[in-house]
């Protein structure tokens, strides 16, 4: 695998590898992308081939500032004014798609997700080609999602050639997902970390949130629509915080109780995690990834992780530890 650095001549490099139909994993402010031309169905094959994902799984366009991306998208009143607002950031919008983007990106729906991402080298990229990126979630499907070069790495070594290290993710978790494929009903798919409440603000209408018991694994109408998802191969299992954990078991908590305890991984030879030293949902969400990669490769046989707060600010935490115990005490 040949591992790009953050400079001019490496980026030059990644732009002309992605004009010629090759995949790049690239990292974005939310997680490490699979990124490939949005507009070449044969390169886009590439990205299903090596994260071993369904063609029913439609992907999210990135596309950058300098590109006319009401080319690829209709673009009503109310997307402008989250576009306004929330580009270049971690919003993503299904709108109308326009016959440029292939079947194959939407899985044949007549909808596309489609965001800016605000990662400088991500945006560098994009200044550089004139094309968007599909570019989903640079690991194998349904595993933990990558928030560092090394995830990328271990997850897809052997399937991928080419990988630029723009180190962690400072987000952590997937974007915002919100549909206007009816623009008096816009739904929100999948929290994430831009809140109901600040998209409620600038739409000046009711978000509706479409429930977790609500998604499946058939078809997918949206990206990030998968009940199961974000897992590691060790079960993972939501318990209360109050329960006691098993010597087999690796036990994820979201604060130590010393809140003076800086340590995000209080004692790894225990198998003991915390998300947040001051239980930050910002914060948890950053680590969350890093910290089920850890547990994952503790040993364990089975994950026990806190059942989240069930407030609004921990939303799209909250999407992402439920999906990834979807599968329950049964190891995938």
């Amino acid at each position: 695998m040949r591992i790009f650095s953050p400079n001019d001549a490496d980026l030059d490099a990644i732009a002309s590898l992605l004009a010629s139909g090759e995949v790049v994993a690239l990292p974005t402010e939310t997680v490490y992308g699979l990124a490939a031309n949005a507009l070449n169905p044969e390169a886009v094959a590439k990205i299903f081939d090596i994260k071993n994902r369904p063609a029913t799984n439609p992907l999210i366009v990135h596309t950058g500032s300098g590109q006319n991306y009401s080319e690829w998208v209709e673009i009503p009143e109310l997307a402008q004014r989250l576009i306004d607002t929330f580009w270049p950031g971690p919003l993503t919008l299904v709108l109308p798609r326009k016959t440029p983007i292939p079947d194959c990106v939407t899985a044949g729906l007549p909808t596309v997700g489609i965001r800016m991402p605000a990662h400088p080298l991500m945006r560098a990229v994009l200044d550089r080609i004139p094309f968007p990126l599909a570019a989903p979630s640079a690991n194998p499907s349904n595993y933990i999602s990558p928030t560092c070069a090394a995830h990328v790495k271990d997850g897809l070594e052997g399937k991928l050639q080419y990988l630029m290290d723009g180190g962690e993710c400072n987000l952590g978790i997937e974007s915002t997902i919100v549909s206007l494929r009816r623009p008096n009903d816009p739904l929100l798919l999948r929290p994430g970390p831009i809140p109901p409440d600040a998209i409620e603000k600038v739409m000046g209408c009711p978000l509706r949130i479409r429930q977790h018991s609500s998604l499946s694994d058939g078809p997918m109408d949206s990206p990030g629509q998968m009940k199961v998802h974000y897992s590691p191969r060790t079960p993972l299992i939501l318990v209360d915080p109050s329960e006691e954990t098993p010597a087999s078991c690796a036990r994820i908590r979201i604060q130590p109780e010393d809140a003076q305890n800086p340590a995000m991984v209080a004692n790894p030879s225990l198998r003991h995690f915390f998300l947040s030293a001051s239980g930050d949902p910002g914060e948890c969400a950053r680590h969350l990834y890093k910290i089920l990669h850890l547990a994952d490769q503790s040993g364990a046989d089975s994950i026990l992780i806190d059942r989240p707060p069930h407030k609004p600010e921990w939303l799209g935490l909250a999407d992402r530890i439920h999906r990834a115990a979807a599968s329950g005490s049964t190891p995938h």
